[in-house]
């Protein structure tokens, strides 16, 4: 088959959940005899064209990502069969319409997650029935856009890459890094909607109860960044925050070292239905703590998988859980590169 990706970005600096899935399972089907070009929206400095680890991406200017679809299959004399488009924003649909209209394409679009943003609301989801086929990575998203889509939605969670998201040697890893204190660790951006603000606050309180304890944020930069720093700076607890921006370091193996990780979601808005972060942290039988939101504790399985419902419940489940025993009940096959590849072909093929 042909096919056409259509989503937000993609850029060789592969550090966002949304890019890596969507790079992964572009390059899972192209190894599948598929051809496959990834189209989105272009910044400056940007190229219009460009191989990204053997991926074709184009890039247009925002108004013209709906004639994308015409001109790339002109430019390289390709009729696709398939064009899968991913947001968070059901209105985004929009940019499949002449598509839909003037070319014989199937079209599937994924909801990745709710919309922080008010043109996100779900209450325009009546838009998606403009799709052939929906899917969704929550039973809990599917049911909320059911009140307004008429079509079937089928459910396929995010996937992860199992064979680099794996248990490793700890001893080894923490002999590598020079570690010798338990580790609670977070990774992604800064952000209120991360409930990073509340994570920092929290630290005091734990290093009361613990002093040889190590927080460490593996952190990308964003509008936040300079502003959370501060707030680390003033908790004056240099021995017990370690901040690293380098986007080289090696997710799994921090991931391994760590006793626990703290994922504090506010909400789901604005991230992926069932965080990538979370999947991968289990995956490595490495525990995780979040807050009680009724999406992940009905989408996750896992004895490893912690929730608190008030704030002040973090610092106890902390320290319940660094050092947690027992084995982990989380069935990281289900989120298999393979596997999701596999469904999402089944759905291109009806």
């Amino acid at each position: 088959m042909n096919i056409a990706l259509l989503t937000g970005v993609m850029d060789k600096n592969l550090n966002e959940a949304s890019k890596i899935t969507t790079h992964s399972l572009a390059r899972e089907l192209q190894g599948r005899n598929n051809r496959v070009v990834i189209i989105c929206s272009k910044h400056k400095g940007e190229l219009k064209k460009e191989i990204i680890n053997d991926l074709l991406v184009y890039r247009f200017n925002l108004l013209l990502i709906p004639f994308g679809i015409f001109l790339v299959q002109k430019k390289e004399n390709i009729k696709f069969n398939i064009l899968h488009s991913f947001s968070s924003a059901p209105i985004s649909i929009l940019k499949i319409l002449p598509a839909k209209l003037f070319l014989k394409i199937k079209i599937i679009h994924t909801i990745k997650s709710e919309s922080a943003h008010w043109l996100g609301t779900l209450k325009l989801s009546f838009f998606l029935n403009l799709a052939n086929n929906l899917t969704v990575h929550s039973n809990s998203l599917k049911e909320k856009l059911k009140k307004h889509v008429f079509k079937k939605i089928s459910v396929i969670p995010s996937h992860i890459n199992t064979k680099k998201f794996k248990v490793l040697n700890k001893k080894y890893l923490r002999k590598k890094y020079g570690i010798n204190k338990p580790v609670v660790l977070y990774y992604g951006p800064f952000a209120p909607r991360k409930g990073t603000d509340l994570l920092i606050k929290t630290i005091p309180e734990v290093v009361k109860k613990r002093v040889n304890i190590l927080f460490i944020f593996l952190i990308k930069h964003t509008k936040y960044f300079e502003k959370s720093m501060n707030q680390i700076k003033d908790l004056n607890l240099p021995n017990n925050v370690k901040v690293i921006t380098n986007e080289l370091y090696n997710i799994p193996e921090w991931i391994n070292i760590s006793n626990v990780a703290v994922f504090p979601y506010p909400n789901l808005k604005g991230t992926e239905a069932t965080p990538s972060c979370i999947l991968e942290c289990l995956a490595c039988n490495t525990p995780v703590i979040t807050r009680n939101l009724k999406e992940l504790r009905s989408e996750i399985n896992s004895n490893y998988l912690s929730f608190f419902n008030k704030n002040s419940e973090l610092v106890e489940s902390i320290n319940h859980n660094l050092n947690k025993t027992g084995k982990n009940t989380f069935n990281k096959k289900k989120y298999s590169l393979k596997l999701i590849c596999n469904k999402y072909l089944e759905i291109y093929s009806r």
